[in-house]
């Protein structure tokens, strides 16, 4: 009997072992059709193909597809998720310093002392100068990401390079074709109107949130433009939040909603033209403006608009 139970046991332990190997198979199976966990952190100067700062770190891409679907993965994900992921992988690219850099001047622009304010502010020029270069004023201290392409910005070094295969991909080199996708439509450019200032403006605290109704200058449709900034003195930074609200335009109802923006410019829903009130003195009314950085306040106010010379 016992010699039975010997062998029941061998048994047993032989099936599991198999079991978990078997197991081990399938997870390793399942990790090399994992997109991400294909992703290589490379040097550059290790690359057939030079790039600008031979020590510069970057991510690699066995080939286009593989890159589509890592950009599709992160696309889907939301920040945090995706911080995690290149924390995890030790790549500190756009993507990590721009939220770094966000964090740091968040977290300057609460320092009380002055002094103390503007020491702290001459650090963060010298460590993120890079990410302020398209920033208009000196006092401006919003990080931005130099790079138009969206998979630049998401998965580029600090010089905005990515590698796939043995191939160096400089930041005016055009991605968009990676991922399949044809030209997008114009990009719409918001004008305010000239002399006939439609704005609210609300402040609380450090933060300021304003709306600017105007028009589209390609096709004459009502469009507004949010924004919101933090200030201290004439420093500033903007800040990415969520707007909402309603307008009438004699009367007639129209809204808009924009989320997670430092400045958007969006079209009223629904669509609606200026030429329909041309040559007319009309009544807009902005109803309910709310700004996520000024939580406790609402915008309620109406304006005269002369459109008699347009």
């Amino acid at each position: 009997m016992r010699n039975y139970l010997t062998y029941f046991t061998i048994a047993i332990l032989f099936l599991s072992s198999c079991n978990n190997q078997d197991d081990e198979i399938i997870l390793k199976k399942n990790e090399s059709f994992n997109p991400l966990s294909r992703v290589e952190v490379v040097s550059l100067s290790g690359s057939s193909t030079r790039a600008k700062n031979e020590e510069e770190k970057t991510l690699r891409f066995e080939d286009v597809e593989h890159l589509n679907k890592v950009v599709e993965i992160l696309e889907n994900r939301n920040d945090r998720e995706n911080e995690d992921f290149f924390r995890k992988i030790n790549f500190r690219g756009i993507f990590l310093r721009n939220i770094e850099a966000n964090k740091a001047i968040d977290d300057i622009f609460d320092i009380e002392d002055y002094d103390t304010f503007l020491n702290e502010v001459k650090k963060y020029k010298e460590q993120y100068g890079d990410l302020l270069k398209g920033n208009v004023s000196e006092y401006d201290l919003t990080p931005n990401l130099q790079f138009d392409d969206e998979v630049i910005r998401l998965l580029g070094n600090k010089n905005g390079e990515i590698l796939v295969g043995e191939k160096v991909y400089a930041p005016k080199a055009s991605l968009s074709s990676f991922r399949g996708l044809l030209s997008g439509p114009y990009a719409p450019t918001f004008r305010e109107f000239p002399g006939n200032p439609v704005n609210i403006m609300l402040r609380e605290g450090k933060y300021q949130g304003s709306v600017t109704l105007g028009a589209c200058r390609e096709n004459g449709d009502f469009m507004v433009e949010c924004a919101s900034q933090k200030k201290k003195k004439f420093w500033k930074r903007r800040n990415e939040t969520d707007y909402s609200g309603d307008v009438y335009i004699n009367g007639a109802h129209f809204f808009f909603n924009v989320l997670r923006k430092k400045r958007q410019a969006v079209f009223l829903s629904p669509f609606v033209n200026v030429g329909q009130y041309a040559g007319k003195k009309i009544t807009v009314s902005i109803s309910n403006f709310k700004v996520g950085c000024c939580p406790s306040l609402v915008g309620n106010q109406t304006f005269e608009l002369d459109l008699r010379n347009r």
